[in-house]
């Protein structure tokens, strides 16, 4: 009988790259560079945790025997069955990994990753558990309103990116008034609970949102309407009840700037829609984002939030695709800001779009006028400190945007992906390596399907040192998307300081990537 993995790797653990895959000693767990489980037999599992116990030594056959089948008689043919198991799925077919010893045993050929420093995490998404609004007068109708307005919220808040939403059934009621917010989803931060009372042909809904875990009340509202078109009043109701949890929880003050630019109801689902695609930062998702702002502004050809979105998935085209012509992608984005400057040249949004883009352009000193003007029209709008920041990163101002980064995130609760991708890469320039790589482990973590995970991973690491693990990290960049180049990637660094670039490119190109 084969002894428990665990008590194999019981007094040892640690991370073992073994080509192209990643072996956690402690679980007995293999993984593939994409991310993806690989199965091993149990016994199996056992010969390479001990195996990997003794990395880079000699390990001998009566040894490793002991160790996982213990008193149990077995032939050698058993080890050597697991032996050709572990090397069929490390695809060791010139046994470069597990090395066989004549006479001796065998040699496991890995690679430590060095164990993290413990740094600070940053939130990235906020909790918030929806409890059914009550009617106040146990009457159908007054009923059916409440539960429509649970079930509006539930729907349009699920929509928002970097919200976490969970609800109770819409038909629960709660007698209890009072009742504690922590008697709701454990894993929410945040408790949102109305009522509803209808009297003659006027409409009362009170909603507050609490702090779970101590009822503290974050805001309460009362929003009174007079009762002429149900639905309508519906979606007015719900919208400012949004506007007031994304200002709470997520966006700040932006939120209820947003949400006062569109009435349609279809406009605001279709853009949160295209934010969540957006923010995937993958071809696919640029493309359905750019479709639903389409659908949005058809609904309401007027809201330039939509308009704004659309002209950012050809920025984000003409920097980081491979499929479409960049330049023309970038006329594109330039026709739509310029008509965005002429109809709202004070809307942050707009500047902040017209500052990223000349970037991209490569006027330098007119980018950071812009970003610093959309930074002075919303110092509160938490994206603009972020855009701010990255046109300050790009021209050279590591500092400046390094100040600003931070105090984004003191401003903020929870840190969105793409300012933690650029936070890392600036502290990475300024030669802050543990914190920088430490953010692009959890930035890959966050958002696996982008390749520039992996290059901004593998640059930290090799600008850290680490170079085995930055080529381990390319290697998992290969698996994921073999049809990535180093143009592409210097493409997507527009750095004033050219050599920026060329460092960063050479840092990936010592890593193995061509």
């Amino acid at each position: 009988m084969s002894r428990n993995r665990d008590e194999i790797a019981t007094k040892f653990a640690g991370t073992l790259l073994l080509g192209a895959f990643v072996f956690e000693c402690a679980n007995g767990e293999l993984r593939e560079g994409t991310g993806a489980s690989v199965t091993l037999r149990n016994q199996s599992i056992q010969v390479l945790q001990f195996l990997a116990q003794h990395n880079a030594a000699a390990v001998g056959k009566e040894d490793l025997i002991a160790a996982v089948w213990g008193d149990t008689h077995v032939t050698d043919d058993s080890l050597v069955q697991c032996i050709s198991e572990i090397r069929r799925a490390l695809k060791d077919t010139n046994q470069t990994i597990i090395q066989t010893l004549p006479r001796k045993g065998y040699r496991l050929n890995g690679t430590w990753v060095p164990d993290a420093p413990v740094l600070p995490k940053y939130a990235h998404h906020r909790g918030v558990f929806i409890r059914a609004f009550k009617s106040i007068v146990s009457n159908n109708e007054h009923v059916a309103f409440a539960e429509g307005l649970s079930e509006d919220l539930i729907t349009r808040l699920s929509m928002l990116r970097n919200l976490d939403v969970t609800a109770e059934h819409s038909g629960y009621s709660f007698k209890n008034r009072n009742a504690p917010s922590r008697d709701g989803n454990p894993d929410s931060e945040t408790v949102l609970m109305g009522s509803v009372r209808i009297s003659g042909n006027k409409v009362r809904v009170t909603a507050q949102l609490l702090k779970q875990a101590t009822d503290e009340i974050i805001f309460s509202r009362r929003y009174d309407r007079e009762l002429e078109d149900i639905f309508e009043i519906q979606d007015d109701i719900a919208g400012n009840i949004i506007a007031e949890t994304q200002i709470a929880l997520t966006e700040g003050e932006a939120a209820r700037m947003a949400h006062r630019r569109t009435r349609s109801v279809k406009a605001w689902e279709r853009f949160h829609q295209a934010v969540l695609e957006h923010f995937k930062y993958t071809a696919s998702g640029n493309a359905a984002a750019r479709q639903l702002y389409r659908e949005a502004l058809r609904h309401d050809p007027a809201y330039l939030d939509a308009r704004v979105g659309e002209a950012w998935t050809y920025w984000f085209d003409g920097r980081s695709s491979h499929v479409f012509d960049p330049d023309q992608s970038l006329r594109k984005c330039r026709n739509l800001a310029d008509s965005l400057v002429t109809v709202a040249p004070d809307m942050p949004d707009v500047i902040q779009l017209d500052a990223a883009l000349l970037v991209l352009e490569g006027d330098f000193d007119r980018a950071t006028k812009r970003a610093d003007e959309a930074f002075r029209a919303g110092p509160s709008f938490l994206y603009t400190r972020a855009i701010t920041a990255w046109v300050h990163l790009y021209a050279g101002n590591f500092e400046r945007a390094r100040e600003i980064y931070r105090e984004h995130i003191s401003a903020s609760e929870y840190v969105a992906d793409d300012t933690l991708f650029y936070f890392a890469q600036c502290l990475s320039l300024l030669g802050e390596h543990d914190e920088a790589v430490s953010l692009a482990e959890d930035y890959r973590r966050r958002v696996p399907g982008t390749v520039y995970g992996y290059t901004l991973l593998a640059t930290a690491l090799g600008l850290a040192g680490r170079k085995e693990a930055a080529r381990a990290t390319i290697t998992q960049l290969h698996a994921a998307h073999p049809s990535f180049s180093l143009e592409t990637f210097c493409r997507h660094e527009p750095f004033k300081d050219q050599s920026i670039t060329e460092m960063l490119e050479s840092e990936l190109r010592e890593a193995g990537l061509t």
